[in-house]
């Protein structure tokens, strides 16, 4: 389904009637791309004078990474929700899912819900507005090992230098480093990186496949500055 933020203000109203005995100011309520976090509570302290007290505002994001159903974005945001309750009442609690945290959500979960302390993306889709902007060309960086291994990676191209400084300092495992750039469709399921690892690449018919629908690009004129994907 689509989310949007007037979809999650509505149920923010309801659960706040339903299991929060309307205690909880609407905090601010956003959607990010995160791809391991399906939501998180963001709190932050702030003065508004030299010597005045400190005031916090909150915010919940809610990922729209993956395809999720209407029940499953709900539940999401009910486990982001008993974060706030904790914090915004003061309450103490032993970790972030300490004894009260799952005291109230299990007393939630009695209503019907499956609220856990950690949620799996095993078996989720990718939704179809992140399918489209993964798709496009991307930074590719094929590293070769000392023991004759080849790996692929996607890299995010504000990680790229980093990597080249970390490859440049592990010359007694690394060979070689060679970056490309595709727009095929079979790197839309590749995760773009920010440190170096990568996808070990099995054969070298499987390699020979990959690179000819990659095209190089010259270390030096990669950071350089000049270079654009």
């Amino acid at each position: 389904m689509t989310l949007t933020t007037d979809l999650l203000a509505q149920w923010f109203a309801q659960f706040n009637s339903q299991y929060f005995h309307s205690s909880l100011p609407c905090p601010t309520l956003a959607l990010s791309k995160a791809r391991t976090r399906f939501g998180y509570l963001k709190c932050v302290s702030a003065r508004r004078w030299l010597l005045s007290k400190p005031k916090r505002t909150y915010s919940i994001h809610i990922s729209t990474y993956y395809d999720c159903t209407e029940h499953a974005y709900q539940t999401v945001l009910l486990h982001e929700m008993i974060h706030y309750y904790i914090s915004y009442h003061g309450l103490k609690d032993s970790s972030a899912h300490g004894p009260l945290f799952r005291k109230m959500m299990e007393e939630i979960n009695r209503h019907g819900w499956h609220i856990t302390v950690s949620t799996s993306a095993a078996g989720l889709e990718v939704s179809e507005p992140m399918k489209r902007r993964r798709r496009g060309r991307c930074l590719l960086l094929l590293v070769t090992t000392h023991d004759d291994k080849t790996y692929l990676s996607a890299v995010t191209p504000g990680a790229a230098f980093k990597i080249h400084d970390i490859i440049a300092h592990s010359r007694n495992q690394i060979v070689s480093e060679r970056w490309y750039v595709s727009s095929d469709s079979r790197f839309d399921n590749f995760s773009r990186v920010r440190t170096l690892r990568g996808r070990l690449v099995k054969s070298e018919c499987e390699l020979a496949d990959y690179l000819a629908v990659m095209q190089p690009v010259p270390v030096a004129e990669l950071f350089s500055g000049s270079y654009r994907l």
